[in-house]
């Protein structure tokens, strides 16, 4: 098979890789705020992520690539270690969320409930930013940290003040759990778009890498 072909197959399994995690997450997301349950299972993910790895590899070791088919093959080998973590803490969020009663499930966090909101769009405009190679996008998406970090900081202030209640102890663990793996999955999430400006123009955290 031709090298263009061996990346144009990496790069459809990339983002059938993406599309899955990520509606996994949105499956997450949706149970907390909606106050239900429900259940993901990452081993398709896993497995794509393990095929992934192994054709970069082998492109790599087989094929002459150069420039921007070397930024595509190495920036989608760093890219999937991020997707399939996401993955993990979509899992993660729902044993959390399947933790809390029916009761603490409703009870508000105004702060979290933001938080999610926000994941949701970072999770959807990832993808976008990926499909459309959208560099300003991707950046936009970089700089977002900070205010996620922030929200995360305002949930745990949040849960803080129920910590005299002993009726809430369940809820507090379980939303600082629910807040830290949102956290994460940002952070995991702002990689991908480094990535994403890496593939496209060598610039990594704003450095020239290739």
């Amino acid at each position: 098979m031709l090298k263009d072909e061996l990346i144009n197959e990496l790069k459809i399994k990339c983002i059938k890789m993406m599309e899955l995690t990520f509606n996994d997450v949105n499956i997450a997301l949706e149970a907390i705020k909606n106050h239900t349950t429900n259940k993901v299972n990452d081993d398709t993910i896993d497995n794509y992520h393990m095929e992934i790895e192994s054709e970069c590899l082998k492109i790599l070791l087989k094929e002459q690539v150069y420039s921007k088919d070397l930024r595509i093959v190495t920036g989608i080998l760093k890219l999937v270690d991020d997707i399939e973590r996401i993955g993990d803490h979509a899992e993660d969020l729902l044993w959390c969320n399947s933790k809390l009663s029916t009761e603490e499930k409703f009870i508000e966090i105004k702060n979290l409930d933001i938080l999610l909101s926000e994941i949701s769009e970072m999770v959807t405009l990832t993808l976008k930013s990926y499909l459309t190679e959208d560099i300003e996008l991707a950046n936009k998406l970089i700089q977002s940290d900070d205010n996620i970090d922030k929200l995360y900081l305002k949930v745990l202030d949040e849960l803080e003040e129920k910590k005299t209640l002993a009726k809430d102890q369940n809820l507090i663990i379980y939303d600082t759990l629910i807040s830290k793996y949102l956290e994460r999955i940002a952070d995991h999430l702002v990689n991908i778009n480094e990535w994403i400006v890496y593939i496209k123009n060598g610039y990594y955290k704003s450095k020239v890498i290739l």
